[in-house]
């Protein structure tokens, strides 16, 4: 594996960087946009574990589940209403990382909810408690625009997408899969996957392991093609295959003229 692809590995992705720069900013209330929930709870786990003095809990929340703490050890999900559970983060003594998945309808549609926000944030600034409201879209009322730092999360990065393989690659081989788990090789795989979701990326290595097939560098075919099969379904872009010339692309011919113009590219 050569430095550049070492220190791309190693390095922290965009999204940790970014979760990064708001708890240590002191921001009480979070509010990150993303409909990846499992890859949101992976982060604040990281960061949970990482960012404070020794690690703190991680608590969830749903409408469906209720609370539920960090870990099953510690007892059964309790039924909160949302106003119960602002009440409950508020009276909470210790640092906590809490995630409130689809808080946005409450915090559109009840003021009170939106009044008791703005105590939390009063209530949790310098304390070590962080609300991580998160959500497949953004609602954000004026009232409490001020109070509440919003995260976009985008699609994993190189350095996100690497740590991703080498946790799957961790349990599929412990379901006895053949993974070559060498740093060339997950670096390979996650530079195909670039572009997916985590899901979507989890999706693609089953499909690769389809057939009783190993996850090494001759896979990569097959995890770019459904790469091709995830993208081209919106219907709004289309994949093309690396090493594909430009000729060959069919429309955009302004696109194409002004690449071939300025010599980003040759036309063949």
């Amino acid at each position: 594996m050569t430095n550049s692809m070492t220190a791309q590995a190693q390095a922290s992705s965009r999204a940790f960087a970014s979760l990064t720069e708001l708890i240590q900013g002191g921001r009480p209330l979070i509010y990150i946009q993303s409909p990846e929930e499992a890859r949101i709870r992976q982060l604040l786990n990281l960061a949970a574990g990482k960012l404070f003095r020794k690690p703190i809990p991680v608590w969830t929340w749903s409408l469906t589940e209720g609370l539920c703490p960090p870990t099953p050890a510690d007892g059964e999900s309790s039924p909160l209403s949302p106003r119960a559970l602002l009440d409950f983060i508020a009276q909470y003594k210790s640092p906590a990382l809490f995630q409130l998945k689809d808080f946005h309808e409450f915090i559109r549609n009840d003021s009170e909810v939106r009044r008791r926000l703005r105590d939390i944030y009063e209530l949790c600034m310098d304390t070590g408690k962080f609300v991580i409201v998160t959500s497949p879209i953004r609602v954000i009322p004026e009232e409490i625009d001020r109070q509440i730092a919003f995260m976009m999360l985008g699609a994993p990065d190189l350095p996100e997408l690497i740590e991703f393989l080498r946790l799957e690659s961790e349990g599929l081989t412990g379901k006895g899969f053949k993974i070559d788990r060498r740093d060339e090789t997950l670096f390979a795989m996650a530079r195909a996957l670039q572009g997916l979701t985590l899901d979507e990326a989890r999706h693609a290595l089953r499909r690769a392991l389809s057939g009783g097939s190993a996850l090494d560098f001759d896979a990569l075919p097959r995890l770019l093609e459904e790469k091709k099969l995830l993208v081209n379904k919106s219907g709004l872009v289309q994949y093309v295959a690396d090493g594909t010339e430009i000729g060959h692309v069919g429309g955009l011919e302004y696109l194409k003229t002004w690449l071939t113009r300025d010599g980003c590219v040759r036309m063949r």
